[in-house]
């Protein structure tokens, strides 16, 4: 999906411009206020709504399979690995390392940061929210400049690390992860390799 700035997305965008002068509740559509203090219209996203900051804080500290795991992975612990794997295929295939390519394999569930990870199984039964995240993922992949949907190489390491993520699971043996404010930190210092993450 192309991601184009249309009238909604501009009303949407004044609408939550004033909720941040003014501070108020959100009365007007799929609007939510994010830890920076701005204001996201999730069902019409304009790139201004948008901050890494925010995406960073919600992949850290949200967590994949539901959290119902005992061995708990955040978003960002998968979307390093991710990022990760993508490098080693785009090697072992003899593929160059596209900015483009890395940065979609770090931000391939940017969306999530706002609307939550949904497992797989119950995402299928819910067409409203494949819409609304393939809405914001294309807004995402706008302002920071990558491919969505994603490249075949991309959704390959998304695959590994989804295997590897249920097989440590199924073990039940503890694994090593970061703490959730140490995964967001290293999911911006990859990210910074890129782009500016101050915006």
């Amino acid at each position: 999906m192309k991601y184009e700035i249309t009238e909604e997305a501009e009303k949407a965008l004044e609408y939550c411009k004033k909720c941040e002068r003014e501070n108020t509740c959100f009365t007007e559509g799929a609007v939510i206020r994010t830890l920076t203090g701005k204001y996201i219209d999730v069902a019409n996203p304009h790139p201004d709504m948008i901050c890494i900051q925010d995406i960073a804080e919600g992949l850290a500290y949200n967590y994949r399979f539901g959290g119902l795991f005992k061995n708990k992975v955040t978003i960002a612990e998968h979307s390093i690995d991710v990022y990760i794997y993508t490098m080693g295929l785009l090697e072992s295939l003899k593929l160059d390392q596209s900015i483009t390519e890395l940065v979609s394999s770090l931000m391939h569930d940017a969306s999530e940061a706002y609307i939550r990870d949904i497992p797989s199984p119950i995402k299928r039964f819910l067409t409203d929210y494949v819409a609304l995240e393939d809405k914001l993922m294309s807004c995402i992949a706008y302002k920071y400049g990558f491919d969505w949907p994603v490249s075949a190489v991309v959704k390959k390491a998304d695959g590994i690390c989804l295997k590897m993520e249920w097989l440590n699971n199924l073990s039940q043996k503890p694994t090593l992860v970061y703490k959730s404010s140490a995964a967001k930190r290293s999911w911006l210092d990859m990210l910074e390799r890129y782009i500016n993450i101050n915006n």
